[in-house]
C-alpha cells in the first residue's frame, strides 16, 4: 500500500488559526478587564453629580426660608431644610464617588464645603431658626456665606464631571486600540483561511463530486504540507484504491445479480407453481403450466408427469411437454416417436423401488434415451410423494452432457414435492367429499329412522288393528277411534316429514346461529308470537350432529308452543357453560301441557325430544315455568359421546 507523508506541523493550519484566535481572545480579555475597571469607577458618577447639584438647590432654599422665617411654622421648615442639607452632605454615594476619583483637589473642595457649612452657614441658620427677625447686616452676611458655599459646590460638581469625562475618553481610546489590534490579527487570519482552507476545500469538494460520479482518475492537485494537503494526498490515494475496488465489486455485483435473478426466477416458479396447483382444480392444464415454467427456468428439453392408478391397472400420463400419445400409459411412454424406445438405467444410480417414498437425489433414477436422430439424451425421474405415500413420477428430459447445478437440483425437487402435495390434496379432497356425502346420507337415514319411521310403524300397527274392526259392523265405533288415531298418525308423519325437509333445507343456508335465526323467524311468522333469541356460544364448537339434533329440539319445542300453548311471548336462550356443557332453554308464557292435570302427558313430541337428547348424551326436562307457561331445558356435553359417535356411523 502506498505511504502518505504526514503533515508538517510547523505549517499547520490549526496551529496558525489557534494562535490568531488566542491573540484575539487575549485582546478581548484585556479590553473586557479595562472596560470593567473603568465602568466600575464611572459607576455612580451621575448620581453623585446629581446629589452635589442638590446641595446647591438646598442652599438657595435655605436662604429663602431664613429670610422669611418669622412664624413658628417657617422656623420649623428652616430646621428641616438644615437637616436635609446635612443628610445630602453626608451621602455615601457622594463620598464613595470622591474616594474613587482619588483626586486631592476634589477632596479639598469637599472639605471646604463641609467646613464652610459647619462653621459659618449652619450656625447662622440655626440662629435664624431660634430667633425670629433679622437685620439687614445679618441678612447680607448670611447671603455672602451661602454664595461662597455655592461656589465651593459648583467647583465640586465641575470636578466630578471632568473626572467622568476623562474616564469615558480613556475607555474609548482603549476600545479603539483593541479594535486596531484585532484587525491586525483578523486580516492575516482571513487571508490564511482563504488560501489554506477555502481554496483547498473547493478542490476537495470538486474531487468528491468527481468520485461521486464515478471518476477516480482526476487527482485533487493540492500538495501543501498542512492538514488539507495531507487530506488531499490521502483522498487521491483513496480514489486509486476505490478504482481498484470498484472494478472488483462490479464483477461481484454481476455475479450476485445473476444469482439474485436466478433466485427470483426460482421463487417466481415456486409461487406460480403453488398458485397453479392449489388455486386451480385438478386439471391437466394446471400441471402443464407448471411443467412449462419449469422447463423455461431450468432449460429442460421436455418433461412428463405420470400418475399411479388409484386402484389397479397401469399408470397414466397426466400431462407431457415431450409429446402426446393416444396410449397414456407408462408402458407406452418410452415408445413415443420422440425417442425410439431405447432406454437403459445409468449404473451409477439404483432403480426406484415400488411403494417406497424416495426424495433424495442419490436415489433418483436416471434413464439414458436415444432420439430418432441419433442424439442421446437423459431422462431424470423424481417421485411424487406426500405424507409417505407415492402418487406418481415426474420425468424431465436433459441433454446428453447437461448437468444440473445444485440450485437447479433443489428447485426441481421442490417442484416435485409441491406436485406430490397437490396430488395428495386432490386425492384427500375426493375422500373428504366422499366422507361428507356418506355423513349426509347417514344423517338423513338417521333422521328418517328417528322420526318418520316411528310414525309409519305406529300407523302400520293402527292399520293392523283397523282391519278386523272393519269386518265386524258391531265394532264400527272402535273402528272409528282407530281410524282417528290413524289419521292423527298420518298428520304427525306429514308434519315430521315437513320439519325434516325444512331442517335439511336450512342446513344449506349457513352456520348454526344463522339456522337458529331462520327458525325463529319462521315460527314467529307462523304463530304471530314474539320470540326472542339469546346465544352465548363463545369458545364453543359443535359437531354437525349436535347442531342438527339441538336444532330439532328447538323446532319441536316451538312447534308444541305454536299448536298448544296459546302464548303471548316466547324466549330461547342457548349458552355454553363450563365445563363443556351446552344448555338450551325454550320457554313461553302460555297454558302449556300442565294446565289441566298439573302433569306432563305422553306427548309424542316430548318423546322425540328426549330421544334426541339421549343421542347427544344429554337430557331434556319439560317443566312448568314460574309465572305460568312451559320451560323446555336441553343439556348436553360438547364432547362427542359414544351414543353420538355410534349415531354418526349409522
Amino acid at each position: 500500500m502506498p505511504t502518505r507523508p504526514a503533515p508538517d506541523w510547523r505549517h499547520s493550519i490549526v496551529s496558525r488559526t489557534s494562535m490568531a484566535i488566542a491573540g484575539i481572545a487575549t485582546i478581548g480579555v484585556i479590553v473586557i478587564g479595562t472596560s470593567e475597571r473603568i465602568a466600575e469607577r464611572i459607576q455612580g458618577s451621575g448620581v453623585s453629580i446629581n446629589e452635589a447639584g442638590s446641595l446647591r438647590r438646598v442652599s438657595h432654599r435655605l436662604v429663602n426660608l431664613a429670610l422669611t422665617a418669622t412664624a413658628a411654622q417657617g422656623q420649623e421648615k428652616l430646621r428641616e431644610a438644615i437637616g436635609a442639607f446635612d443628610v445630602a452632605l453626608q451621602s455615601n454615594t457622594l463620598r464613595e464617588a470622591i474616594e474613587r476619583t482619588a483626586s486631592d483637589e476634589m477632596t479639598a473642595t469637599f472639605e471646604q464645603i463641609a467646613t464652610s457649612w459647619q462653621t459659618q452657614v449652619k450656625p447662622h441658620l440655626l440662629a435664624y431658626a431660634s430667633k425670629p427677625g433679622t437685620t439687614l447686616a445679618e441678612a447680607t452676611s448670611l447671603l455672602a456665606e451661602i454664595d461662597q458655599l455655592v461656589i465651593y459646590i459648583d467647583d465640586l460638581v465641575r470636578h466630578l464631571e471632568t473626572d467622568t469625562e476623562d474616564r469615558i475618553r480613556h475607555l474609548r481610546l482603549t476600545l479603539a486600540a483593541s479594535l486596531a489590534l484585532i484587525l491586525i490579527l483578523v486580516v492575516p487570519t482571513l487571508i490564511l483561511l482563504r488560501r489554506r482552507v477555502a481554496l483547498p476545500m473547493e478542490q476537495l469538494i470538486a474531487g468528491a463530486g468527481r468520485v461521486a460520479r464515478g471518476d477516480f482518475t482526476s487527482p485533487i492537485g493540492y500538495t501543501a504540507s498542512d492538514e488539507l494537503g495531507y487530506l488531499a494526498r490521502s483522498f487521491d490515494l483513496m480514489s486509486t484504491q476505490l478504482a481498484s475496488l470498484y472494478n472488483r465489486m462490479e464483477h461481484q455485483v454481476e455475479a450476485k445479480t445473476a444469482e439474485l435473478s436466478r433466485s427470483n426466477r426460482s421463487l417466481k416458479l415456486l409461487y406460480d407453481s403453488i398458485s397453479h396447483l392449489y388455486n386451480a382444480s385438478h386439471r391437466p392444464e394446471s400441471y402443464r403450466k407448471v411443467l412449462d415454467d419449469l422447463e423455461e427456468v431450468l432449460g429442460l428439453s421436455g418433461s412428463m408427469l405420470c400418475q399411479l392408478p388409484k386402484h389397479q391397472g397401469t399408470a397414466s400420463i397426466v400431462t407431457s411437454t415431450i409429446g402426446d400419445c393416444e396410449d397414456r400409459s407408462i408402458a407406452a411412454c418410452l415408445k413415443c416417436p420422440e425417442f425410439d424406445g431405447q432406454a437403459s438405467i445409468v449404473p451409477r444410480r439404483r432403480k426406484l423401488e415400488a411403494k417406497v417414498p424416495v426424495t433424495d437425489k442419490e436415489s433418483t433414477p436416471l434413464l439414458k434415451v436415444v432420439r430418432p436422430n441419433g442424439v442421446s439424451a437423459r431422462l431424470r425421474q423424481l417421485p411424487l410423494v406426500d405424507a409417505d405415500r407415492r402418487y406418481g413420477v415426474l420425468r424431465v428430459l436433459l441433454e446428453a452432457h447437461q448437468e444440473l447445478e445444485p440450485w437447479q437440483e433443489m428447485l426441481l425437487e421442490a417442484v416435485a414435492r409441491h406436485i406430490g402435495i397437490a396430488l395428495g390434496i386432490s386425492f384427500q379432497s375426493e375422500r373428504d367429499r366422499l366422507v361428507a356425502l356418506q355423513e349426509e346420507r347417514s344423517t338423513i337415514a338417521r333422521e328418517l329412522h328417528d322420526s318418520l319411521a316411528q310414525s309409519l310403524s305406529y300407523m302400520k300397527i293402527q292399520a293392523s288393528l283397523l282391519q278386523p274392526l272393519l269386518s265386524d259392523p258391531e265394532r264400527s265405533a272402535q273402528a272409528q277411534v282407530v281410524l282417528n288415531d290413524l289419521r292423527e298418525g298420518i298428520n304427525s308423519a306429514y308434519r315430521q316429514l315437513r320439519e325434516l325437509l325444512s331442517t335439511f333445507r336450512l342446513g344449506m343456508e349457513g352456520d348454526f346461529l344463522n339456522l337458529l335465526n331462520v327458525t325463529v323467524d319462521e315460527y314467529r311468522a307462523r304463530s304471530g308470537v314474539p320470540i326472542s333469541l339469546e346465544t352465548r356460544l363463545e369458545g364453543c364448537h359443535l359437531t354437525p350432529n349436535q347442531e342438527i339434533h339441538s336444532l330439532h329440539v328447538v323446532r319441536e319445542a316451538l312447534s308444541n308452543m305454536t299448536r298448544h300453548a296459546r302464548a303471548s311471548h316466547a324466549r330461547i336462550v342457548i349458552e355454553y357453560r363450563d365445563p363443556n356443557e351446552v344448555v338450551a332453554i325454550i320457554e313461553d308464557d302460555g297454558v302449556g301441557p300442565f294446565a289441566s292435570t298439573g302433569e306432563l302427558g305422553g306427548h309424542h313430541g316430548t318423546s322425540i325430544m328426549k330421544e334426541r337428547a339421549r343421542t347427544l348424551g344429554g337430557s331434556v326436562n319439560v317443566a312448568p315455568r314460574e309465572g305460568g307457561g312451559t320451560r323446555v331445558t336441553l343439556r348436553f356435553p360438547t364432547v362427542a359421546t359414544a351414543a353420538e359417535a355410534q349415531a354418526d356411523h349409522v
